[in-house]
């Protein structure tokens, strides 16, 4: 089995056993989906709380490095959060499933088989994936982002003469993205 689809396998086996829906997204799905993306990680959106940050860290066992504590942190302010598996020094980044059009994705999400092994995984869409959203003209991919509320809570907020980005001006206070 290639790296890639052991640790899809096991990220997903380990999810699923958990009882966290979740689908691939990212470069991975819009590959499987027809758009050609190379890649070398792993991006997953999960319906994750931060109370299951321990039992996930415990169900996947030393082989895989992942820090309690940031999950549980990064899952609360709505940020992605990282997973290595070791033995092949494969990356998964997480997406917390944060708001109704994830639960929207995590519906459309079907299930494909992936990879050599023919690993069967939810996959997102291929509206849902990369490729379709950035065509739409939206920067960068909706579900890559997680629309982490972090991030419109920065564009809508006021700029600082001391962060404002070269190009940028402002109206009223606000930047203009």
């Amino acid at each position: 089995m290639d790296s890639l689809g052991e640790t899809l396998s096991l990220i997903t086996t380990t999810l699923e056993g958990l009882r966290i829906p979740d689908f691939v997204g990212g470069s991975v799905a819009s590959s499987i989906r027809g758009v050609w993306r190379t890649t070398l990680d792993v991006d997953l959106i999960a319906s994750v709380g931060a109370q299951q940050a321990t039992a996930l860290v415990g169900a996947l066992g030393p082989e895989w490095y992942a820090d309690p504590a940031e999950i549980q942190r990064s899952i609360e302010l709505g940020r992605a959060f990282n997973l290595i598996y070791i033995k092949n020094a494969t990356k998964v980044d997480i997406f917390p499933a944060c708001d109704e059009f994830h639960a929207s994705q995590l519906r459309r999400a079907t299930v494909v088989r992936v990879g050599s092994a023919q690993i069967p995984c939810r996959v997102a869409t291929a509206e849902d994936s990369p490729s379709a959203i950035s065509s739409t003209g939206l920067r960068g991919s909706v579900s890559q982002a997680c629309l982490r509320r972090s991030k419109l809570l920065r564009r809508a907020s006021p700029c600082r003469p001391s962060r404002r980005r070269r190009g940028t001006s402002t109206s009223r206070g606000r930047c203009r993205w």
